[in-house]
């Protein structure tokens, strides 16, 4: 997989909703938990292949792929280019 940087930011439970709806990890019983990584890549083709490759299930929207929290420890996976 091609990354190139990490992204971390704080968000409130309605926004990460907004931004993700069912991709969204589900927060019930924590009162705080890591909700996502943003990844930063140089090819968002090169990412999906890798993705389809290992059979990995992703949601591709306009400038970016988001692999849901339910496939990923419940913290879910957004690229970026």
């Amino acid at each position: 997989m091609v990354a190139g940087s990490a992204h971390i930011e704080i968000i409130t439970e309605a926004v990460l909703k907004d931004q993700f709806g069912p991709s969204a990890p589900d927060g019930e019983g924590r009162g705080t938990y890591m909700a996502g990584l943003t990844f930063r890549t140089v090819s968002l083709a090169k990412v999906a292949q890798a993705l389809q490759t290992e059979n990995i299930e992703f949601v591709r929207n306009p400038g970016r792929l988001v692999v849901p929290a339910r496939l990923a420890l419940n913290t879910l996976l957004e690229f970026v280019e």
